[in-house]
């Protein structure tokens, strides 16, 4: 159970997390803390929407210090445990985190890696699961950018159970105001792939997306029971009246 302590602090099971939103990769060892670059209120948020998930397999794409890995770690004590990242160097508080509590094997590390990069995904996948649809949760907090998020969703998708859940967080950056009004303005906003996302939830009726669940930090996309095909491009899979979306 999480203890908060105050608004950027807070012990969860006897580690105790720092929130820091400076934007600075610790890559150093923090010592009695773990820095980890979410707010209070996203901190909360997952907490709730996480709260069925438990002893489960969980992917996570975009580590940075490494504090967010540990927090999935305690917060769902999952069976596995992969984290993927662009950044080549683990750091530290990561690395000792899994030397000192014995979980080489349940935390995998696997660094270096671009999230477009479908065929490093898949080969991370089946060598760590194997088998299709056994995981029950993916968070995605990697680039934040339209095509790559949406190529490792073609890719991640297909790997979660029925009624595993995909974690898109900051998918709205496009439309919150201030310095964000500025990002990737030759880019679509990340927001065009949640659109698409509730077109295919209307035009299948669950059969592929059985829910779109959307937050102001994050949206949680639920598998449905449906088998999806390979190659699997969710932008091909809505209609609309013969009109091509036209993305912001």
């Amino acid at each position: 159970m999480i203890h908060w302590i105050d608004d950027q602090h807070l012990d969860l099971d006897g580690v105790r997390f720092r929130l820091d939103m400076s934007g600075e990769r610790p890559l150093d060892d923090g010592g009695s803390e773990i820095v980890l670059m979410k707010t209070c209120e996203l901190v909360k948020a997952y907490a709730d929407a996480l709260a069925p998930y438990h002893n489960c397999n969980v992917v996570e794409v975009g580590v940075w210090g490494g504090g967010s890995t540990i927090l999935w770690h305690r917060l769902l004590r999952p069976r596995k445990l992969v984290a993927i990242e662009l950044e080549h160097e683990v750091p530290k508080a990561l690395s000792r985190y899994i030397d000192e509590n014995a979980l080489e094997g349940t935390i995998v590390p696997c660094f270096g890696v671009d999230q477009s990069d479908t065929e490093a995904l898949r080969e991370i996948l089946r060598r760590e699961f194997a088998d299709e649809q056994v995981v029950d949760v993916v968070i995605d907090d990697a680039s934040h950018r339209y095509e790559p998020t949406k190529a490792a969703f073609n890719e991640l998708f297909r790997w979660l159970r029925t009624g595993g859940r995909y974690f898109i967080e900051d998918w709205g950056w496009a439309h919150w105001p201030g310095r964000f009004q500025d990002f990737w303005k030759d880019e679509p906003a990340l927001s065009n792939l949640l659109f698409e996302l509730t077109m295919v939830l209307a035009c299948w009726g669950g059969y592929i997306v059985s829910r779109v669940d959307v937050r102001r930090g994050f949206a949680a996309i639920e598998r449905g029971e449906g088998r999806l095909h390979d190659p699997f491009d969710v932008s091909t899979l809505f209609l609309s009246r013969g009109r091509k979306f036209e993305r912001i």
